[in-house]
């Protein structure tokens, strides 16, 4: 028998594919949601430096200068 009595923490940092938003942090809790967890906290940070940067076609998409990374802990 499995116990749920834990905590689950996450790191996940949004993205984008061309111009479109993935937020993948939605989608974690989702996941996470039809699994009986729930969401207790949710710490966001920007991230200065990210491999986007890296790529010159990346920058003629409309998106913020740069992406989020979260941290979320579910019980």
């Amino acid at each position: 028998m499995v116990s749920n009595k834990g905590y689950i923490g996450i790191v996940v940092q949004d993205s984008y594919f061309k111009d479109i938003h993935i937020d993948l942090q939605s989608i974690i809790v989702d996941m996470l949601d039809d699994r009986k967890r729930q969401l207790r906290d949710r710490c966001d940070f920007s991230v200065q430096r990210s491999r986007v940067n890296m790529n010159p076609q990346a920058q003629k998409y409309n998106k913020p200068k740069g992406p989020t990374e979260s941290l979320l802990v579910f019980s």
